[in-house]
């Protein structure tokens, strides 16, 4: 199967992978052909693309990092606002990646704009996880640093979902509110005696910059803790690589690129490194162009070299870019080329 954004799907593909609806039932099941009602229903929820599978990727199989039940679970927890639905999955999901001995899989996460904030408080679990995995924490740490991602945006809930969905530009007042949101989260959390402090203090501190240019209270390299710098490059990772209403997202090394260049700056230079090292930029099936002008898709990532992975062209050619002293002068020129391009 292969990724394929929206706006270059094409009548009568064949669907690989159910698409789910923001309450996780099935919109469309996989091996349909997709159908102009069909397509009608992905645009309509505001879905970036959806896997395929065609005579080039039959052959190629992709797994998520956490089961998609468990996925839609924890989603739901967190519309209910169940923290004690939470704290059970925080445990799943950190032994779903610890027994998850494969360090290529990568599915893009499929998600709607109106269940953004959901989807994407998962999706920095999963990833400050991944990260916590690298660093060599001990599995109390990871489900402490797991549940504090799960519940980070707790406070932009409740202040309200129209703050990461809106359409227009934020206002003063809005930017106000979004600022305050880690202190609302944690005085959500004040009652409850089963959550660590270090999970507090991570949710309270997600957003605090190492030279003290963030937010809520502007503290400063070692004030800040480690679980803390953790969510605040997964958080900024999954927000740069999202489709909002109000911009385009970034392509997979673009991000990349902003979280090396604010080490030191916004980031822990420290959980950066870990984080290129243990998190695969590329998805497997996603869509690329070479520098020489060849189109394909991600084949398969090799560890340490998360920026140089095995890809598959159309003319049915496969280049592992890891091999430099064959492939020095390839590098992939730009996944959003491929976006524009991709068919």
């Amino acid at each position: 199967m292969r990724y394929v954004p929206t706006e270059k799907l094409e009548l009568g593909m064949l669907i690989a992978l159910p698409v789910y609806d923001d309450r996780g039932r099935i919109l469309i099941n996989s091996y349909n052909e997709l159908s102009e009602k069909y397509m009608q229903r992905i645009k309509s929820f505001g879905l970036q693309g959806i896997y395929v599978e065609d005579d080039y990727s039959s052959d190629v199989e992709i797994k998520d990092n956490i089961s998609g039940e468990l996925r839609c679970r924890a989603i739901q927890a967190l519309k209910d606002m169940n923290v004690d639905a939470c704290i059970g999955i925080s445990k799943e999901i950190v032994n779903q990646l610890l027994c998850n001995s494969s360090w290529d899989y990568g599915l893009v996460d499929i998600r709607s704009f109106d269940e953004y904030i959901y989807r994407h408080s998962v999706q920095v679990a999963v990833l400050a996880t991944l990260i916590g995995i690298g660093m060599g924490l001990k599995d109390k740490e990871l489900e402490n640093l797991c549940l504090a991602g799960l519940l980070l945006d707790i406070g932009m809930m409740h202040l309200g979902e129209e703050l990461s969905t809106k359409e227009k530009t934020l206002t003063y007042m809005d930017y106000a509110n979004i600022k305050i949101h880690p202190k609302v989260s944690v005085k959500m959390l004040e009652d409850r005696d089963d959550i660590m402090m270090t999970t507090r203090i991570a949710i309270l501190q997600h957003h605090e910059n190492v030279d003290g240019s963030g937010y809520p209270n502007g503290q400063t390299g070692d004030k800040i803790h480690k679980f803390a710098k953790i969510l605040h490059v997964a958080d900024t990772y999954d927000a740069l690589i999202s489709k909002r209403p109000f911009r385009k997202c970034y392509t997979y090394p673009e991000a990349v690129e902003y979280l090396l260049g604010g080490c030191n700056v916004q980031f822990a230079k420290e959980i950066v490194l870990s984080f290129v090292k243990n998190v695969p930029v590329y998805p497997k099936g996603y869509p690329i162009v070479l520098s020489d002008g060849r189109e394909g898709f991600v084949l398969r990532n090799k560890k340490g070299y998360p920026l140089r992975p095995v890809v598959r062209l159309f003319d049915g050619e496969e280049l592992d870019l890891s091999e430099v002293g064959k492939t020095r002068n390839i590098t992939i020129r730009s996944v959003m080329d491929a976006e524009e391009k991709f068919k």
